[in-house]
């Protein structure tokens, strides 16, 4: 048979099953074209679309005025730790976090002449919820044995990572508002960001390091830098201990971490609702 001839028999065979989809989303377009009729009509583009929710209050959030009511939750014990911890309760064993580890980092060169660089990953490994926590409540307590006390600001100057939301996390838990600061920001920036939170920890990526290496003589305040790092940045880490005159102490995540586990926990002030829990820099254009 021609390919002419195979291309009519494919759509011959099709046409049935696309005549009675079609058939069946007209019958489903006549039985629910009412749905919208407590609207009375849809939203034209100069509808108000949202509201205060309290109109006496111009810093309350807004909700959508399509709404017939706004569910509140008013529990002066909730916040954002007790929240996950709510989760880890009810999806304990449950995969939460995965994370491909990278094999290898390539240089491609692009028709245009730019270089992107290639990342070849084995599959995902995956962590479970209370394992999650367990890491959570280690990195807290070592935080406190390192110095750290709630209600002081901690920087965050890290690429997406579970140890970002894992660091976030064990902030929250312990009442230290964490300062997020862009990857991408420049040094300068990333200087000015830190000394105006007046942060004496600081936890970043192996990749950057460098950056925090090339202020430290403009960040007076810092104590302690805490570092995620892999066997691809693990240079800039060993480049940062042989050079670093200053008297801030480096730490990797999971020394952190052991220190937590192995020691008492410390005390600290629990979270309330009304609690800054983050400060946070990016950029513009």
């Amino acid at each position: 048979m021609s390919e002419f001839g195979q291309l009519v028999g494919k759509y011959l065979l099709i046409y049935p099953f696309l005549f009675i989809i079609g058939v069946l989303d007209f019958l489903v377009g006549l039985v629910a074209r009412n749905k919208y009729d407590k609207y009375k009509e849809f939203p034209d583009k100069n509808s108000v679309l949202s509201s205060l929710t309290n109109n006496n209050d111009p810093y309350s959030p807004y909700r959508s005025t399509l709404s017939d009511g706004l569910f509140r939750i008013e529990d002066n014990e909730m916040n954002l730790y007790s929240e996950f911890l709510k989760a880890v309760d009810q999806f304990a064993d449950m995969k939460t976090m995965g994370e491909r580890e990278i094999v290898s980092i390539d240089d491609e060169v692009q028709p245009n002449g730019k270089v992107f660089k290639k990342y070849t990953m084995n599959g995902y490994k995956w962590t479970n919820y209370e394992a999650v926590r367990q890491r959570v409540d280690n990195f807290s307590n070592g935080l406190l044995h390192l110095g750290l006390k709630s209600n002081e600001n901690i920087v965050l100057f890290c690429e997406t990572r579970p140890e970002w939301i894992m660091s976030a996390l064990s902030c929250f838990r312990i009442s230290v508002p964490i300062v997020t600061l862009y990857a991408t920001l420049g040094t300068d920036a990333l200087a000015y960001g830190i000394n105006q939170t007046d942060a004496k920890f600081v936890i970043t990526s192996g990749e950057q390091l460098p950056k925090i290496q090339k202020i430290l003589n403009k960040i007076p305040n810092v104590t302690n830098i805490i570092v995620v790092s892999d066997k691809f940045t693990q240079k800039n880490v060993n480049e940062f201990k042989i050079n670093n005159s200053s008297k801030i102490k480096l730490f990797s995540f999971v020394e952190v971490e052991e220190i937590g586990k192995d020691s008492d926990i410390l005390e600290y002030t629990a979270p309330k609702i009304d609690d800054l829990a983050l400060i946070m820099y990016t950029r513009y254009v």
